[in-house]
């Protein structure tokens, strides 16, 4: 298997492109549940607790799509609090 460069950098351009996006949309749901989320370490508790409540009853697919996105915050996080 060959390394496509080119679909490489397109596909990393849409990763960060949804990116923003999907911050909103996790704190919109945070939100709704009387949850208050801000992307630095203080949070990682009140992120667990709405990973637990949004993750109970999803299949297989749609737990996957959340783990992204938790990680992609809890990331954020990490790089807010620490600076990279």
């Amino acid at each position: 298997m060959s390394f496509d460069k080119r679909k490489a950098e397109n596909d990393f351009d849409e990763f960060i492109f949804i990116m923003d996006d999907q911050f909103e949309w996790l704190e919109a749901e945070a939100e709704k549940r009387g949850i208050h989320l801000k992307p630095n370490i203080m949070c990682l508790p009140n992120l667990e607790l709405l990973f637990d409540l949004m993750s109970e009853g999803q299949s297989k697919d749609a737990l996957s799509r959340l783990v992204v996105t938790f990680a992609r915050y809890l990331g954020e996080a990490v790089r807010s609090t620490y600076g990279g």
